[in-house]
């Protein structure tokens, strides 16, 4: 019984010791993120975002030769015109997160 309390006390005695006061010993500061000012309203994209549809053209689409996209904008939507082939952001956008709203069924 003597000896399993002294390991208690002995293992108790190690977690304390084990953990840091400071939280800057463990945890990575650094790069701070940059503070994303929101949109006035919540529809509206937040400060940084890259609006890729703004509802009324595709300005930052382009087909893979790198020419104007030619699908049709109509009203706030986006259709496919038959025989242009298939477009792409004009930018590289390897890490990011998208957010697509307003997609509807077609009547």
């Amino acid at each position: 019984m003597k000896k399993l309390a002294t390991s208690s006390l002995l293992l108790l005695s190690m977690a304390s010791f084990a953990q840091n006061k400071d939280p800057r010993l463990t945890e990575i500061w650094q790069p701070e993120p940059k503070i994303v000012s929101p949109g006035k309203t919540a529809a509206d994209a937040p400060a940084d975002a890259i609006v890729l549809f703004n509802g009324k053209d595709l300005a930052e689409w382009q087909t893979d030769e790198g020419k104007p996209a030619k699908w049709k904008v109509e009203g706030d939507a986006v259709t496919v015109a038959k025989g242009t082939g298939i477009i792409k952001t004009k930018r590289p956008l390897a890490t990011a997160s998208y957010m697509w709203s307003g997609a509807r069924q077609p009547k």
